[in-house]
């Protein structure tokens, strides 16, 4: 059994921010990349296979080595969808996650079955979770509980303001004048400003 770091990274805050941009960053060179694209965007089909096809990422997701897939059946199957490609990442491994948009398909109390999953014991199977969402107050709390990284873009919305202060104390007063594309970067060790994309 292996036994990675875990890697559960958090991309945070108002649209146009600069969240996206900076995921998009994090697994631009990565080898094996699986994208919950509800929007349709085209920068996250950019270098991927575009598909909405069960069979076609079952097949995708199985092939060894580099493989870069923008699953698009999330803008049409619901929960159902985002349901099985996550199995489907499951039993890909060695691959990052990114969950664009993931409060379009959680709640602050529950993470669907198999999406608790790979949060819980991904690192078991070498998967990294990257999560984006404009609605931190909607973010699930495990997700947030067991990140390993959060990146805070600008954000007015008094809950959010109030919840990220448990994180990052007295930063968390910054947040609201923000600049675009610069993000309190949190970690366990701390926290500081910086501008995306960052490693």
């Amino acid at each position: 059994m292996r036994l990675d770091a875990a890697d559960i990274r958090l991309c945070l805050g108002k649209s146009g921010s600069g969240k996206s941009t900076l995921a998009r960053s994090w697994v631009a060179k990565e080898k094996r990349v699986l994208i919950f694209d509800p929007n349709g965007e085209d920068a996250w089909a950019k270098g991927a296979v575009v598909t909405e096809d069960r069979a076609e990422l079952v097949e995708l997701v199985s092939k060894p080595g580099r493989v870069r897939i923008c699953w698009r059946g999330v803008m049409t199957g619901g929960e159902g969808a985002f349901e099985f490609a996550n199995r489907c990442a499951w039993a890909g491994e060695d691959m990052f996650v990114v969950w664009d948009e993931v409060d379009r398909f959680t709640d602050p109390m529950k993470l669907p079955p198999v999406a608790d999953n790979l949060v819980q014991a991904g690192r078991h199977r070498g998967l990294h979770i990257i999560a984006c969402s404009r609605r931190p107050y909607r973010m699930n709390r495990t997700l947030t509980a067991l990140a390993t990284r959060m990146a805070i873009f600008r954000t007015t919305e008094p809950r959010d303001l109030r919840y990220f202060g448990d994180y990052v104390g007295e930063a968390a007063s910054q947040l609201p004048t923000l600049r675009d594309y610069h993000a309190l970067d949190w970690v366990e060790a701390g926290v500081s400003i910086k501008k995306s994309p960052f490693r």
